[in-house]
């Protein structure tokens, strides 16, 4: 009972000094109770989070594969959160295809949520795939409409193609052009 306590305790000051932006001290409290408990879902998920905030996505990856197991063996209703999370280190890692899988996965399992969204087009951003990113922006919004930070997104993104597209239409004109067949005369 003590040593329950003891982990919960751990594990609502490992959320409160993540949210606070103490994420080393936060780490510290997740330890804690991943120790009393190595079966709860919250301070496996603060701690890659945290590690996440501190640059450290390698070491927060083998969090949230810890965390996949765990919901695997606790059929886990934050199965979303995980997958989220999954996304959210992989796009850390600049691995923007293997992350759009994960916040696939979320989107299918929580189409109310706006964050998968949100996810997907940062990564197709990322990928200079700029129609499909402000899609997803805009489906984002449509669900968040009051949401000013996707709207900038949206907004930035929409310029990068405006800015891309006279570029792109260059070197179209210049690949037609190399192509055509020279003058015989």
């Amino acid at each position: 009972l003590a040593s329950d306590m003891v982990g919960n305790v751990s594990g609502c000051l490992s959320f409160c000094l993540f949210w606070d932006g103490r994420y080393t001290e936060s780490i510290v409290y997740s330890d804690k109770a991943i120790l009393v408990n190595p079966k709860l879902i919250m301070p496996w998920l603060k701690k890659s989070q945290s590690l996440r905030k501190l640059g450290k996505p390698d070491y927060a990856l083998a969090c949230v594969n810890k965390l996949l197991a765990l919901d695997n063996v606790n059929g886990s209703n934050d199965t979303p959160i995980v997958w989220n999370e999954m996304g959210n280190v992989l796009f850390q890692l600049t691995r923007y295809d293997d992350a759009i899988h994960w916040y696939f996965k979320g989107m299918k399992k929580d189409p109310s949520e706006s964050v998968f969204l949100v996810g997907i087009a940062e990564c197709f951003d990322k990928l200079s795939k700029y129609d499909e990113s402000i899609s997803y922006y805009e489906k984002a919004l449509e669900k968040d409409p009051s949401n000013e930070e996707i709207q900038k997104s949206l907004d930035s993104v929409k310029a990068k193609l405006s800015k891309d597209s006279p570029s792109k239409t260059v070197e179209k004109i210049e690949v037609i052009k190399k192509n055509e067949p020279s003058d015989p005369v």
